[in-house]
């Protein structure tokens, strides 16, 4: 989502900078206020139901959808409150690799007869591959330590349909007592994190290698 939105917004046009703004105003919220105000969201009665009410009811589908209390869809409203507080997060790194583009050879691609579709598949595309590496592991570990949403919204519920990784080493410690655990179950999910950012960097790094032998070649 957040790459579909930097393509809108990747060119000059006007009113350009105040989409930009909205669209990182997100990031800027405190996770404890979006996990409130996404509770809100999802009450029997809240708005979203009443959105979805006019399609379900034709159905004989009961539009109060209980997003809290059933296992399925409360794995959704946690996944629908990270992603609209972190898409901005991509949103910002797409953004940044657009603008990082070469614009001669867009320019001469267009003069060559190339169509939108051609210079962003041939070249756009290519060229934006360090940035969707850096938003798939960023990405990766924000979700791997996601625990706002599932304390604020869940609680991990219902039964455990909803316990994140960092949620479960919370309880493990402070619910359980299980200190020793939770320290060796913090040290491997580190480890996991440093995986994550080497693969990262490795593929970052073979990407910039492969793009100066093409130039040389």
């Amino acid at each position: 989502m957040g790459f579909c939105l930097a393509m809108l917004v990747h060119q000059e046009f006007r009113g350009r900078k105040v989409y930009i703004t909205i669209f990182l105003i997100p990031m800027m919220v405190v996770p404890v206020v979006v996990g409130y105000n996404f509770s809100m969201l999802y009450i029997d009665s809240g708005p979203i139901n009443q959105l979805l009410a006019p399609f379900l009811t034709p159905f004989g589908i009961d539009p109060r959808i209980r997003w809290l209390s059933h296992p399925a869809a409360a794995q959704w409203a946690i996944i629908l409150a990270d992603v609209w507080q972190w898409t901005s997060l991509t949103f910002l790194i797409f953004l940044s690799g657009f603008s990082a583009l070469p614009r001669d050879l867009i320019h001469a691609a267009r003069i060559m007869g190339a169509s939108s579709w051609q210079i962003f598949w041939r070249i756009q595309l290519p060229l934006l591959k360090p940035a969707v590496i850096v938003a798939v592991v960023i990405r990766s570990m924000e979700a791997l330590k996601l625990f706002d949403q599932a304390v604020l919204l869940t609680f991990g519920g219902p039964g455990e349909a909803t316990q994140t990784i960092a949620f479960f080493l919370w309880r493990q410690v402070w619910q359980f007592n299980k200190y020793s655990f939770g320290a060796a179950a913090s040290v491997l999910l580190l480890l996991l994190f440093a995986g994550l950012i080497y693969a990262g960097i490795y593929l970052l790094v073979r990407e910039r290698a492969l793009l100066q032998h093409e130039e040389n070649t």
